[in-house]
């Protein structure tokens, strides 16, 4: 299964799983989603990959920028794209003004 897959299955998938996947991070990435042991080691099933994110972290992060671009029908390349860009930086992607696709980022005051 890649990244992709797990994106696309994620409504179907449990809240508390995280997603795995292999490194530099990407939708053909193989991926997968399982408990994390409690010893916080990466699952059997999940060796050679990394973690990126909970299934429910995830859906939050897909369904915040369904709110903010009503307007789209996002691809899965961008779906995984929103995911891997909070998973590294911890915060929302930018996103393109709804006007254009140029990326307006926020000045800090």
């Amino acid at each position: 299964m890649i990244l992709a897959d797990v994106i696309r299955r994620l409504d179907q998938l449990s809240d508390e799983h995280c997603i795995y996947a292999e490194p530099r991070w990407s939708p053909a990435s193989r991926a997968i989603a399982a408990r994390e042991p409690i010893d916080g080691s990466v699952p059997e099933l999940a060796k050679g990959m990394t973690y990126l994110t909970t299934v429910g972290q995830a859906k939050r992060i897909l369904r915040e920028r369904r709110r903010e671009r009503p307007d789209r029908a996002l691809v899965i390349d961008e779906l995984c794209a929103a995911v891997i860009y909070y998973a590294i930086y911890d915060e929302p992607e930018p996103l393109p003004s709804a006007l254009s696709d140029i990326i307006k980022l926020p000045v800090a005051i």
